[in-house]
C-alpha cells in the first residue's frame, strides 16, 4: 500500500504482530470501502511459511511453484500463472479478478494452441474463489480441470469459533492478540462460516446458522453470517442451472486433509459457542484440522467418491507429497483409480502456536 509492503513473512512482520498485541494485523482490517482493499494490492504468493498467530497457518506456495515447473514441465508466463489475490475481500470481488487474468491468460495461449484450457489449482479460500469463477462467472466454459486442496465446500466451524467467541489470545498475564476488529470486518472470513446445520443447544439438534432466531450469536451478526451464507448458496444455484447445460463439464480433484482434530459443530452459549470435535455424536469425522471433512467434498460430487484422503494438516496440502503424486498423475490424464496415495500411517499434533518461555509444552 502506497509502496510498503503491509502483509509479509518476514521475522521482523511476526515480530510486530506478537509484540503489538496483534495492532500490526489488525490494520488490516477494511473500512466501507471493501471493494478496493483499500488500496492494498496483492503483488504475488506468499512464500514459504507464514501465519497470522491462532488463526492461521500456510506453509507458502514457493515449493509448490517448483513442483509445477519442474516436475510437469510448465513455464511461467506461458502456460503457468500463479494468482494473487486480496484475501480481506468478499471473494466475489476476488473471482472477478481471477475471470480478467484468466481469460486473458487463455486468449494468449489459444493464438499458438487452440485447444487450450484452463487447470486451476486453488488451495483453501482459493478454491471457493475458483467455484465462483467456475459457476457463477461460467468459467467452466474454458476449463478442463479444478484440483481444491482443503476447501470448505460447506465452510468451516474454526471461522464459526473465531467470529462468534472473538479471537484474543494470552500467554500467562500477557495479551498477544486481540484481532476481533479484524475478523469481522472482513467478508471473506463471513464466507467461511458452516452452511450445514451445525450449532444447537443440544448436540442432537443442530440447525443452520440462517435458520437460527437470532440477531446475534455471541460476537457474530447473524445478518453478517446469512450475507456470508449467500456466497455458497449463489455457487449452488449457478452449478444446478449450469448441469442443465448438455456441454456442462469439468472435473474436479477434491483432496480432503483427514485424521486431524478439527471442530464438526458447536453448542449455543449465553456468550458465544462452545465448539465440538464431533457431530451429533459422531467422533471420528475428522479433517485437516480446519476443514472438516464433510466439509470439503463439493454439494454435487458427495455420493461421487472421487475425493482423494490424505493424513495432513490444512497448513501442510500443497506440500505434502502424497497430493502432488496426484496432482501430477491426474494432469497427465491417466488412471489414477489404484493411486490414490495416503501416509503409511495417520499421525496428527495438534498444540498451541506459542508457549511463554518458561512454561511446560
Amino acid at each position: 500500500k502506497d509502496g510498503k509492503c503491509v502483509w509479509d513473512v518476514s521475522a521482523s512482520a511476526i515480530g510486530r504482530a506478537l509484540f503489538s498485541g496483534g495492532r500490526s494485523i489488525d490494520d488490516l482490517a477494511l473500512s466501507s470501502d471493501a471493494s478496493t482493499g483499500d488500496g492494498v494490492t496483492a503483488t504475488h504468493l506468499l512464500a514459504d511459511a507464514h501465519m497470522v498467530p491462532f488463526l492461521w497457518k500456510i506453509d507458502g506456495y514457493d515449493e509448490l511453484s517448483r513442483f509445477i515447473r519442474e516436475k510437469m514441465g510448465a513455464t511461467p508466463g506461458e502456460d503457468f500463472f500463479e494468482f494473487p489475490y486480496d484475501w480481506r475481500l468478499d471473494n466475489r470481488i476476488s473471482a472477478q479478478r481471477l475471470q480478467s487474468a484468466a481469460l486473458n491468460w487463455l486468449e494468449k495461449r489459444r493464438r499458438q494452441h487452440a485447444d487450450a484450457r484452463l487447470v486451476l489449482i486453488g488451495h483453501s479460500m482459493g478454491g471457493l474463489v475458483a467455484r465462483y469463477f467456475l459457476g457463477v462467472l461460467e468459467g467452466w466454459r474454458h476449463t478442463r480441470m479444478l484440483i481444491a486442496l482443503g476447501t470448505p465446500y460447506r465452510g468451516s466451524v474454526k471461522a464459526f469459533d473465531f467470529l462468534a467467541n472473538g479471537l484474543r489470545k494470552k500467554l500467562g498475564p500477557v495479551k498477544l492478540l486481540d484481532l476481533g476488529r479484524l475478523i469481522h470486518s472482513l467478508p471473506s472470513v463471513h464466507q467461511l462460516l458452516p452452511i450445514y446445520p451445525c450449532a444447537g443447544e443440544t448436540e442432537d439438534r443442530l440447525q443452520g446458522l440462517e435458520e437460527i432466531d437470532r440477531k446475534e450469536i455471541g460476537e457474530l451478526d447473524i445478518g453478517r453470517a446469512r450475507a456470508g451464507i449467500a456466497f455458497h448458496r449463489e455457487i449452488e444455484r449457478a452449478v444446478e442451472e449450469n448441469r442443465k447445460d448438455p456441454d456442462y463439464g469439468y472435473r474436479i480433484l477434491p483432496v480432503v486433509g483427514t485424521y486431524q482434530p478439527t471442530f464438526q459443530s458447536a453448542l449455543l452459549t449465553v456468550d458465544g459457542i462452545k465448539p465440538l470435535l464431533g457431530y451429533k455424536g459422531q467422533t471420528m469425522l475428522g479433517g485437516d484440522g480446519t476443514v472438516p471433512r464433510l466439509s470439503a467434498t463439493p454439494i454435487e460430487l458427495s455420493k461421487a467418491k472421487v475425493e482423494t484422503f490424505v493424513a495432513c494438516p490444512h497448513a501442510s496440502l500443497q506440500n505434502f507429497d502424497p497430493v502432488r503424486v496426484q496432482m501430477r498423475a491426474a494432469l497427465e490424464d491417466v488412471d489414477i483409480s489404484e493411486l490414490k496415495a495416503v501416509a503409511g500411517e495417520a499421525i496428527s499434533l495438534d498444540m498451541q502456536d506459542a508457549f511463554a518461555a518458561d512454561d511446560a509444552v
